[in-house]
């Protein structure tokens, strides 16, 4: 009987039991004389469970930046879970995959608030996520007005043309932008608080057509309003007395004829194409030797740009290690002997003491000329002449580079100036540092008059 009375309780725990996690039979069947009956388990499914977000969201971005918050979900039972925004701006979007809530803020005129809604959800229950995003209106700079005038050097009169505003507002030296005033004459820009702006301007005729240098004002960290800027520029000059400014080609063609009487061209060297390498000997047998400071000079005086770097602009001879000389600039090379001969496109520094290795003869130049293009030149230098307080280099470097057909005369520390074979000091020449660069560039320095690059009486 005890036997079959637990058979008829399996039974009905086994009807009862279907979707049940635990199942419990307790009793104490006296009539059947049995004992306790010990707890029964049965195994049943887990219930589901909402997922739990984990993430706090980012509440705050400013105007015009990039907004992102990625949404991090857990879930109990292990299901994937579907990310959604069921309320946000139309700028905001999220990845139903990974909860990556992401998007650009507009700009604003004033704090613009937002109610976002998040809902992670497993496919059978959801968890939302509610909070307020605030769209930060960010103040832009302080502007100032930079005012002025386009206007003829000699005579000081307003004049058309273009006038144009380069402004660096990060102060990195890089423009961010440029603003145009196509008339000239009275100009007004304006631009952030604290920016650097380069000013350029140039006379142009009812045609567009340039009938000046251009001329440039820097102006840093403005900020203030600024009045009263004269672009005061240089027209081509009228050499021909046709009543017409020149352009630069005529102006080259005067300053060789002011320089250069009686000789066919000027002579320069290639600096793009044609010139290659200076090379350094530092020994020329019995006619003299470089010792190890003297070729330090010969280097620091090529490489300084306040020296012969500034007639060599079209190449690059700042870097060099003097450090016993192993990994010089690719322009420059220190030869050990020098046994004669030449190389296209180079310059010879050669040593040479003779007559007596006592100064009497500081240097020579030599240079081979094709047209007007110089293919070669050979510096020969006495030793003794090559240390700082002689101006032997700088003098013979001028004849190399800008006084080939006239004599280079050194001013003062690293300063070389030039004038024509018999010609007096009162007659400046392109010798001039910025004069040569003229003729070297093919350009005018902006913002110089002719008195500035050539100095006093220049046509005298």
């Amino acid at each position: 009987m005890a036997k079959n009375l637990i058979n008829m309780l399996g039974r009905g725990v086994k009807k009862v039991g279907k979707g049940l996690k635990k199942a419990v039979l307790v009793g104490t069947v006296a009539a059947a004389g049995l004992g306790a009956v010990t707890a029964c388990e049965f195994p049943g499914p887990t219930p589901n469970r909402a997922p739990v977000i984990t993430s706090t969201p980012t509440e705050q971005v400013n105007e015009g930046q990039f907004y992102n918050y990625d949404v991090d979900a857990t879930d109990t039972n292990g299901d994937n879970l579907i990310y959604s925004l069921t309320s946000a701006p139309s700028w905001m979007s999220i990845d139903s995959n990974t909860g990556m809530i992401s998007g650009t803020a507009p700009e604003v005129g004033s704090d613009e608030y937002h109610n976002i809604k998040v809902k992670v959800s497993d496919g059978k229950t959801f968890t939302p996520q509610d909070y307020t995003l605030t769209v930060k209106d960010v103040p832009g700079p302080d502007y100032v007005t930079i005012q002025g005038s386009l206007q003829y050097n000699k005579t000081g009169t307003n004049q058309p043309g273009e006038v144009r505003a380069y402004v660096d507002i990060d102060n990195d030296g890089i423009a961010d932008y440029t603003l145009f005033d196509s008339d000239g004459y009275d100009f007004s820009f304006p631009v952030p608080s604290g920016a650097d702006v380069k000013i350029k301007g140039m006379i142009q005729d009812e045609e567009d057509v340039q009938k000046s240098y251009v001329r440039t004002i820097n102006l840093e960290d403005v900020i203030s309003d600024q009045s009263g800027i004269k672009v005061t520029c240089v027209r081509y000059p009228d050499f021909n007395n046709d009543g017409t400014p020149d352009n630069i080609n005529e102006f080259r063609k005067h300053m060789q004829e002011i320089n250069f009487a009686g000789i066919p061209g000027l002579k320069k060297w290639d600096l793009e194409d044609g010139f290659s390498k200076i090379k350094i000997f530092r020994d020329n047998g019995s006619e003299g030797y470089f010792n190890d400071s003297q070729i330090a000079h010969i280097i620091s005086r090529i490489t300084d740009s306040n020296d012969i770097e500034r007639f060599v602009r079209g190449s690059n001879l700042s870097d060099t290690d003097l450090d016993g000389f192993p990994d010089l600039d690719s322009y420059i090379e220190v030869v050990d002997h020098y046994t004669g001969g030449s190389e296209p496109n180079c310059i010879y520094v050669v040593p040479d003491g003779t007559p007596g290795g006592d100064g009497s003869k500081a240097g020579f130049t030599y240079n081979d000329i094709q047209g007007s293009i110089i293919t070669y030149s050979r510096i020969e230098l006495d030793p003794y002449c090559v240390n700082e307080e002689n101006k032997a280099v700088s003098h013979e470097f001028g004849h190399a580079f800008v006084a080939p057909d006239g004599e280079a005369v050194t001013l003062g520390d690293n300063y070389t100036v030039m004038w024509t074979t018999g010609a007096t000091l009162n007659k400046p020449g392109i010798g001039d540092e910025k004069a040569g660069r003229i003729i070297y560039e093919d350009t005018y320095k902006s913002g110089e008059n002719l008195e500035n690059i050539l100095g006093e009486n220049w046509q005298n």
